[in-house]
């Protein structure tokens, strides 16, 4: 299947969000970590959660839609961001009608007990931070959503990694939707059109992947 994806610049990108292979250009991977942007890349609670309500928009059974979502993460190796956002997704289908702070609750203990080495993860902690973040401004003020969740990671990201790119905010304020509303669904509908043949549309991604790369 990554094979039918066109050898051009940008598909590193889509084969990074879609099927989380790691980047191997040393000079995309240094773009990213300058600008603080590094975890857009990594199959996570945006890729999940935009699968998992897509999903929930055609009104298939529950059990169906969270097998769907595993599947794809099985199919993505089970990427450690990959399955805490399914876990999160699953809590979210099953019990919709909990408190979202007690869903991330929820799907922490179910990590923990899954993987108790998950406590001393750098990366399980700035995503629950962000989780937790994203629920908050959501609930209580969700106007300029990207730029909050941008800043908000500075602290966590200041306490583990003693840095912080002076850009990362603006870089996030311009990535997190061009990625949302442009690379992600052109991605996932190229990925379906090329089950059926259609090979061709892994170009319209790929285009997003190089207008986002020059944007950086």
């Amino acid at each position: 299947m990554i094979q039918s994806i066109p050898q051009t610049n940008g598909s590193q990108i889509i084969k990074s969000v879609v099927f989380g292979e790691k980047i191997i250009n040393s000079h995309l991977n240094q773009l990213f970590e300058n600008t603080g942007t590094s975890h857009l890349l990594a199959i996570s609670g945006l890729h999940v959660g935009m699968i998992a309500s897509r999903l929930n928009t055609c009104k298939i059974p529950k059990f169906m839609t969270v097998f769907l979502v595993w599947g794809y993460l099985l199919l993505a190796l089970m990427p450690s961001s990959g399955i805490r956002a399914g876990l999160m997704s699953t809590m979210r289908v099953f019990y919709s009608k909990s408190h979202p702070v007690f869903l991330l609750f929820y799907a922490l203990l179910t990590h923990l007990f899954i993987d108790p080495l998950a406590l001393f993860s750098i990366s399980a902690w700035l995503s629950y931070w962000a989780f937790f973040n994203i629920i908050i401004i959501k609930l209580f003020e969700p106007r300029l959503f990207s730029l909050k969740i941008a800043i908000n990671m500075i602290p966590i990201t200041l306490l583990f990694f003693h840095k912080w790119p002076v850009n990362a905010v603006l870089a996030n304020l311009f990535s997190i939707p061009f990625m949302e509303v442009l690379i992600i669904p052109s991605a996932f509908i190229a990925f379906l059109g090329s089950l059926l043949g259609f090979i061709k549309m892994w170009y319209v991604p790929i285009f997003f992947s190089k207008v986002f790369i020059r944007g950086l």
